[in-house]
């Protein structure tokens, strides 16, 4: 029925591009990723050219139907993928735990001649964790910020956080924890601690647990605007989940109450603490 359809359009003088990319799109998403290919080579056969921009809209499109294996072979035409494209294979490879696949399409990203983003960047933090390996996410971070990539200017961060609204929409580019810490940390170095925790309420609501970096940065940013409540409720949130809090935090927060005379308070958290150190560790 659809290549009556795509004849009706030739015969008509209507056939484009888009129309190819639709059906090879229906295809992937029902698993046919054959036809879906064989839809797009079509084109040819039809009278229209293919171009890189064509490839890596067929690239998209295998990603975010779960298609990576397929997607990679793609790289075979030598085409020159776009930034987005490199995006979406390292976070298809990232949450497959394909780690060194991922970093190879990390790295042609960043020989490409493409401005680096923090989009992309974001990506292969995700792959790194969840491949758990924390210390190379971490380290990415930093390279981000030296290399001011993302969050560290006005401008910046307001692309950065539309970039990470537009993953919050896109079933196949979700934000991963470290992604949600990462912008709740570019916004604590903005001093903009609402919109930080209007990330924070977005990752609870998909159900995404915060970590404890997302604990240490929000409560440091209550302490530094003195908005002390606020920080031992969030500090009780974090003892409730079971989570440890590291010294260098719970000192910043106990001299910001001491500061305030609230010495009661401080005791009360130190007690909540020293139980849960000695709890047994679950799991």
């Amino acid at each position: 029925m659809v290549w009556i359809l795509i004849d009706e359009l030739k015969a008509k003088g209507l056939l484009s591009k888009e129309a190819f990319a639709l059906v090879s799109r229906r295809y992937a998403r029902c698993r046919k990723v054959k036809e879906a290919i064989e839809a797009f080579e079509s084109m040819e056969t039809y009278g229209l050219v293919c171009d890189d921009q064509d490839y890596n809209r067929l690239l998209d499109t295998l990603c975010k139907s779960s298609n990576v294996a397929k997607a990679q072979e793609m790289e075979r035409k030598k085409i020159k993928a776009m930034p987005h494209v490199y995006c979406t294979l390292i976070n298809g490879l990232g949450s497959e735990k394909r780690l060194v696949e991922a970093l190879k399409y990390f790295e042609l990203y960043k020989g490409s001649g493409f401005e680096l983003e923090v989009f992309t960047y974001n990506s292969m933090v995700g792959a790194y964790c969840w491949s758990m390996w924390m210390d190379d996410a971490y380290k990415l971070v930093d390279e981000m910020r030296r290399c001011k990539i993302g969050p560290n200017t006005g401008r910046r961060t307001n692309e950065a956080y539309s970039v990470f609204q537009k993953m919050s929409d896109d079933p196949g580019c979700e934000p991963t924890i470290s992604t949600y810490e990462i912008m709740v940390k570019m916004f604590y170095n903005e001093d903009q601690i609402d919109m930080a925790l209007r990330v924070w309420d977005q990752m609870k609501a998909k159900g995404v647990l915060p970590g404890m970096h997302s604990f240490s940065t929000l409560i440091n940013s209550f302490c530094r605007e003195n908005r002390l409540e606020d920080a031992c409720g969030y500090f009780q949130e974090m003892l409730d989940m079971g989570m440890r809090p590291p010294v260098p935090m719970f000192d910043n927060l106990k001299c910001a109450l001491l500061d305030e005379g609230k010495e009661e308070t401080v005791k009360a958290l130190w007690r909540k603490v020293e139980k849960l150190r000695k709890s047994p560790l679950v799991g």
